[in-house]
């Protein structure tokens, strides 16, 4: 079945690029950006890896609006993040998929930024946002349909560091490299005794 959706993402993709070519991340001008989908719609750690990248975006461009399309159930790691101003999430291989598609076209996103995310969905519902801009991995099947597509400097790279690469593109960078999770009000006590209990 993959197989499958991958070929078939291919020829469309292949055919949507061949009309309309993406647009050149040198051609975006970064001071009328105004808001940024990330791609994120994985596993529960690869959710906490993005978050210093999503730190360094913020930082580096305070009023960008990040939204992130992020894991149906791991999503719930960024709900109180600072950083993030909405979580759309991943419904799985199903009908549902028209109507996030749909959902985030109505966003208008000025780039989108694939830091992890099963092929061939993410990067079909990248395309099918219409940004004019889409940053993801090189080693992507589907990379000859981004503006820019970032390799890692190795095979031992750290999927932190893995992730910042997208970001660096755009001038963000960060020295501290700790994952983020950011609790409800009134947890953080409770956490802290979790914490004792079982870690002294």
């Amino acid at each position: 079945m993959h197989k499958f959706l991958m070929k078939l993402t291919r020829l469309y993709l292949a055919r949507r690029v061949k009309q309309r070519p993406p647009r050149s991340l040198a051609d975006l001008d970064l001071g009328q950006v105004r808001r940024v989908l990330l791609v994120s719609a994985t596993a529960l750690g690869d959710t906490l890896f993005s978050t210093p990248a999503i730190r360094a975006l913020k930082e580096r461009f305070p009023a960008w609006e990040l939204e992130v399309l992020a894991h149906r159930v791991f999503g719930a790691l960024l709900t109180h993040n600072p950083h993030v101003s909405r979580i759309f999430t991943y419904p799985g291989r199903n009908r549902r998929l028209l109507t996030l598609a749909r959902d985030l076209r109505r966003r208008a996103y000025d780039l989108v930024i694939i830091l992890h995310g099963n092929d061939p969905e993410a990067t079909l519902l990248a395309h099918l946002t219409g940004s004019p801009c889409i940053i993801g991995s090189a080693g992507s099947p589907l990379a000859f349909a981004y503006s820019a597509a970032v390799s890692p400097a190795g095979p031992f790279e750290h999927a932190i560091e893995r992730r910042l690469n997208f970001v660096r593109l755009l001038g963000a960078d960060t020295s501290d490299k700790r994952m983020d999770l950011y609790l409800p009000p009134g947890e953080t006590d409770r956490a802290a005794a979790i914490l004792r209990e079982n870690f002294g």
